[in-house]
């Protein structure tokens, strides 16, 4: 992994170029690193009144997102992902999420925070699909702004790897789905206070990668259910615009694809999902 301020971090784990806590419902334990229980719920903090309005998500009406295996979208990324589950070492799966504009974001992105659900094709999430601490794979999912070990071809990089990120948490079950076989990731990217990168209409960007790792695939402490299929959906991603990020937009649209499929090839990947809450009013209740 090349150097920046934007490494790899597991669950409750925290790197940041922000000289303050992250906003609202990501707020940090006490201290940089501490890890949270799988699941846990992350208190909001307080908001004053008057900055309500301004801070409150306005649905996008033209933005929209792509989700991909192996590469953003336009560069060559796949929704389907096969694999033998027949090591615990070597192989490792990126997830990219992206966001393709059209109108320009002239005051500048300063952070996003995205959420992606998980959904398997069993009764309860297997212990292959269990990243908490403590729990059968911790250290299993990675996550990541830090761009610059990909080949950047038709995707913009716009953090340039001086964003910090938050892994907040890994929700059993989806607080969207319900049901013990699903789940919900939950993170932040952010820049420096004071700082925002301008976007213009007819890109894409590249927002955060994921990386699932094979630890204990294999071999006498394995975790099983590598098998079983899952679906992976981008459900939203938060934009904050301005240096401080005192404006924000929630979106929700799909660019190409926003749905990728685990150990499967076939089938409407958005449609696999049970969604429990598909409108507008459900989605951002979960923002606030």
């Amino acid at each position: 992994m090349a150097s920046g301020s934007s490494p790899i971090v597991h669950l409750g784990e925290v790197t940041r170029a922000v000289a303050r806590a992250p906003r609202g419902s990501l707020a940090p334990a006490p201290r940089a690193r501490a890890p949270l229980a799988a699941g846990a719920a992350i208190a909001p903090l307080a908001l004053l009144v008057t900055a309500l309005a301004v801070l409150a998500p306005r649905p996008s009406r033209a933005d929209a997102l792509n989700f991909s295996w192996d590469q953003c979208w336009p560069e060559g990324g796949t929704a389907f992902q096969s694999w033998a589950c027949n090591s615990s070492t070597g192989t490792r799966f990126v997830m990219i999420g992206s966001l393709v504009t059209s109108k320009p974001m002239p005051a500048g992105l300063h952070g996003v925070e995205f959420r992606v659900d998980v959904s398997l094709n069993s009764a309860t999430l297997p212990d292959w699909w269990r990243f908490g601490v403590g729990e059968c794979r911790e250290h299993s999912l990675g996550f990541s702004a830090d761009f610059s070990v990909f080949n950047v071809a038709t995707c913009i990089d716009p953090w340039q790897a001086q964003a910090g990120v938050t892994f907040s948490s890994y929700d059993v079950p989806s607080p969207r789905l319900g049901g013990s076989h699903s789940a919900q990731i939950h993170g932040l990217v952010e820049l420096s206070t004071g700082s925002a990168v301008p976007l213009a209409a007819g890109n894409e960007y590249r927002l955060f990668w994921l990386r699932l790792y094979p630890f204990k695939t294999t071999g006498p402490i394995s975790c099983g259910g590598c098998n079983i299929p899952a679906t992976l959906e981008l459900l939203s991603a938060k934009l904050f615009e301005g240096p401080n990020g005192d404006a924000s937009e929630l979106v929700t649209d799909t660019a190409s694809n926003r749905c990728i499929r685990w150990q499967g090839s076939a089938g409407d990947l958005c449609s696999i999902v049970p969604a429990r809450n598909r409108t507008w009013g459900a989605i951002k209740s979960i923002y606030r």
